[in-house]
């Protein structure tokens, strides 16, 4: 049956402040000014939000100055954002460099649950140079599938989406959603991690943009000039096959049920993107009715054709 789960992401350039500021007044800042950009979102009532890449770290202070305010306040931030998730009833991704007890530090996703409790974090496999060797930014060796009532997700983080290694246990952990906090874009990389884990992807770019893109690596929604956030309504419920021999399956499906199947075809790529849109009748059901040939299955049965053919 249809599942639709809606997702607002944030994209808000960090906090800028000064220098001369003690640093409890930064942290009141820091908290007033996440207040008033998720007081965007939430009218909304996404059953997702997701924040841009280091949230907790304000620009304008010294290297040192900045470290030691995110050690200070590290734990204040996070119950601050759990206390948001718990009072929207909403899932956060919360992003953030995190100090750890051996003095070393992550750069994290964390998220949080509709009750304000962290279910899971994602630390940054491929922090940049940069974050290794000046801030002791440390890599994280998982990608972890997380679980929410509305469904799977896993999360990257920014420099992640260049390596392509990374990529494949993605599509193998198979999320229904992938969450991308990150202050660089991505560009038409983010598209082809959504196609090749089959998976939504919600990306959140400080200062940048905000984007939803779909399984077929269709972007289907983003900020715009004038607002730095988006919400936009996804159905989970939905698989990618492949036109090859399933044209007149899908003719036939489309026949008997109507508006309650939709399938999507963005042309050129050959693959489509097939969702139920009825409560009484999932995806799945659909796909073993008619015999649909998904397009992993299809790809697995011409990569067997080849060898037998070589």
């Amino acid at each position: 049956m249809a599942r639709k789960v809606t997702v607002s992401s944030i994209c808000t350039p960090p906090l800028h402040v000064l220098g001369s500021h003690s640093s409890q007044q930064i942290a009141i800042s820091l908290r007033t000014y996440w207040q008033q950009q998720l007081e965007l979102v939430l009218p909304d009532q996404p059953e997702l939000i997701v924040l841009p890449e280091k949230s907790n770290v304000p620009r304008g202070l010294s290297s040192s100055r900045e470290r030691a305010f995110c050690l200070e306040y590290a734990e204040e931030m996070e119950q601050f954002m759990c206390s948001i998730a718990q009072k929207s009833g909403s899932y956060m991704a919360y992003s953030s460099i995190r100090p750890m007890v051996d003095g070393t530090w992550r750069n994290s996703t964390q998220l949080i649950d509709r009750n304000g409790v962290i279910i899971g974090i994602y630390d940054k496999n491929y922090p940049t140079i940069e974050e290794m060797e000046d801030q002791n930014i440390r890599p994280g060796n998982e990608v972890k599938l997380m679980e929410c009532d509305f469904g799977t997700v896993a999360c990257g983080i920014c420099f992640d989406l260049l390596f392509d290694a990374h990529l494949q246990r993605y599509a193998d952990c198979k999320p229904e959603i992938i969450i991308y906090s990150s202050l660089m874009h991505g560009g038409s990389l983010a598209n082809s991690w959504a196609y090749s884990s089959r998976a939504h992807l919600v990306g959140a770019v400080a200062g940048v943009q905000s984007y939803v893109i779909s399984p077929l690596g269709q972007t289907i929604a983003t900020s715009s000039n004038y607002t730095r956030y988006v919400t936009h309504t996804i159905n989970l419920d939905c698989k990618v096959a492949f036109w090859d021999n399933n044209f007149q399956k899908i003719k036939d499906a489309k026949r008997k049920y109507g508006r309650g199947i939709k399938v999507v075809d963005p042309g050129f790529q050959g693959s489509i993107l097939i969702s139920s849109e009825s409560e009484g009748l999932d995806v799945n059901q659909i796909i073993r009715e008619f015999k649909i040939e998904l397009i992993d299955e299809y790809l697995q049965r011409s990569a067997v054709t080849r060898f037998q053919h070589r």
